[in-house]
């Protein structure tokens, strides 16, 4: 695959999984999919003022899509805070522990090539596990849901 269509296709499937990000963690704090609470400044924001924060900053590959390390941020906390890292890790620490947030440290070190990453594949999961979220409230995509709370 050329570069250029794996930077494509890397942005598809954070694009999607981004968005599945915000609204699973939307519907569990808040019980819509459109709302979510940042995981640092505990504000509450419409989904389109969020963004989906790591825990680990860079866009290494190992850790890039590790579900438990991405969490709704707001703006401020995730660019103007550059992540807001010590309280990231402090509410990282309290939900999973020490020992597993460090292991998940050592594992962002892992070299994993865009080349050795299926981001087709990727992007269409996190796709239709949005889909699935979204059906109980009515909607049949993330753009539809956007579209219904502007």
């Amino acid at each position: 695959m050329a570069k250029a269509t794996t930077t494509a296709a890397k942005k598809r499937a954070w694009d999607r999984f981004s968005q599945w990000i915000r609204v699973k963690k939307g519907i569990e704090t808040t019980k819509y999919p459109f709302v979510g609470i940042c995981v640092t400044c505990y504000k509450q924001f419409h989904i389109r003022a969020l963004q989906a924060g790591h825990m680990i900053p860079g866009r290494s590959n190992a850790v890039l899509f590790q579900e438990e390390l991405v969490n709704p941020q707001c703006v401020a906390c995730n660019e103007g805070l550059h992540g807001n890292p010590k309280k990231y890790r402090k509410v990282m620490v309290l939900k999973y522990g020490e020992e597993q947030v460090s292991r998940w440290e050592m594992e962002a070190k892992k070299v994993i090539h865009d080349r050795d990453m299926d981001f087709e594949a990727i992007e269409i999961h996190y796709r239709e596990a949005t889909r699935v979220l979204l059906i109980p409230f009515g909607y049949n995509n993330y753009a539809e849901m956007l579209q219904g709370h502007q």
